[in-house]
């Protein structure tokens, strides 16, 4: 079974409106963006990290200049298969960037049963909510906090 984490415009609008705005992110190794990148990119509007693997591109091939062809493609290809590995995290950062919240984690033997099963949850209520968030630094700590194992929550930074 394969891994979505799910992402909504709005944490807390359950309305049937808001489904067609919610994107299933696949966890793990994204094909398209080992095959067509300068296709896959644009067509999922990630524009920072399209500049990044541009950069990236025109950096391997000024190297592959210096260094000669042999270890230049050897590069691009570790470079290509990072890029594929870590495509759908980057994903998940452009959506955070556009104000979309993390909903849910779901899991399905493919997308279309991965939705189903997501959205049968989500629309009765019953599915996963985002927990509540401490009301400042200093919050006490509760079961409701969101805290889950032995390791706490981030208060602050120490000095």
């Amino acid at each position: 079974m394969t891994l979505y984490t799910v992402h909504a415009p709005s944490a807390d609008g359950r309305s049937a409106s808001d489904t067609d705005r919610v994107a299933f992110v696949k966890d793990g190794f994204a094909w398209p963006a080992l095959l067509v990148p300068i296709l896959w990119l644009p067509y999922r509007r990630m524009w920072w990290p399209l500049l990044g693997f541009l950069a990236g591109s025109i950096a391997i091939g000024l190297l592959g200049r210096l260094v000669g062809e042999g270890p230049s493609t050897a590069i691009a290809i570790l470079f290509s298969v990072w890029f594929a590995l870590e495509a759908n995290a980057m994903r998940r950062w452009t959506l955070a960037r556009r104000g979309f919240a993390l909903v849910g984690v779901v899991e399905g033997r493919d997308r279309d049963t991965a939705e189903r099963r997501f959205f049968e949850d989500w629309l009765s209520g019953l599915g996963p909510s985002p927990a509540p968030a401490p009301a400042g630094p200093a919050a006490p700590r509760s079961a409701a906090s969101g805290v889950i194992g032995l390791f706490p929550e981030r208060e602050g930074r120490r000095t």
